[in-house]
């Protein structure tokens, strides 16, 4: 790969876990989960990148990853439909008012009802954090009842903005400092038997010779629907 520079590890098609559930992130607007807000695949890849680092909260930018993998066999080329880009994984500590950031910044370039204003694809894929969204509000104010998962317990519990947590999500060594695209203290990377940084293709194998993918849902909650379609096709981002 010609940014991680690390090499297939086995043929491109070979089986390297299993689903029990349908990955993708592609229902239209209209749907109970849209993929404007959220996907099974990346409910999934976050998860691992939490996982397999140990951080609290795992980490993926919403860009508009199109690959569907039905219910059973994941092969080893899905994973590199899903995640081309060959970034490392890595955890650093953000605070929870940095976190909120986060989330307000991406439904305002994601949610905007001004398309100059859009960036950075769909909202963020989050593991280990639920909140709920009101994509009609006011920039920096769409986010609401944020919790984070805690382990002792099992329970999620309220984000608390001056409490330090561990944020997994992709790394690059161009950008060392930085979980997608976030500067952050402490960094550790996701390494392998050889100490050795492993990338993210290689991070959710790690984690499916353990584990089948099983994702929960919905963990972004819509307190109002999206808007609806604005020239009567269904529609994936709502146009403002």
């Amino acid at each position: 790969n010609p940014f991680s520079k690390r090499h297939l590890q086995g043929p491109i098609d070979q089986i390297v876990g299993k689903t029990q559930v349908d990955l993708h992130r592609s229902n239209f607007s209209a749907f109970e989960m849209p993929a404007v807000v959220e996907g099974s695949s990346h409910d999934f890849l976050a998860d691992t990148f939490r996982v397999q680092s140990g951080a609290d909260i795992g980490l993926i930018r919403g860009f508009r990853y199109g690959t569907h993998v039905k219910r059973g066999e994941i092969r080893r080329e899905d994973l590199y439909h899903y995640i081309p880009i060959g970034p490392f994984i890595a955890k650093g500590d953000m605070n929870g008012a940095q976190i909120k950031g986060i989330i307000e910044e991406s439904a305002d370039g994601t949610l905007s009802r001004s398309a100059s204003e859009w960036k950075g694809g769909w909202l963020f894929g989050w593991s280990g954090l639920h909140y709920e969204l009101n994509p009609n509000a006011e920039k920096g104010k769409r986010s609401s009842n944020i919790t984070v998962l805690d382990t002792k317990t099992h329970s999620y519990i309220p984000l608390e903005m001056d409490k330090v947590y561990t944020v997994a999500s992709y790394n690059y060594d161009a950008e060392p400092e930085y979980v997608s695209g976030i500067k952050v203290k402490n960094i550790q990377r996701v390494v392998n038997e050889k100490e050795e940084a492993i990338d993210a293709t290689e991070v959710v194998e790690a984690y499916l010779i353990d584990n089948k993918a099983n994702p929960e849902l919905n963990r972004i909650h819509l307190r109002e629907p999206l808007l609806p379609p604005a020239y009567g096709n269904q529609e994936l981002q709502p146009l403002p």
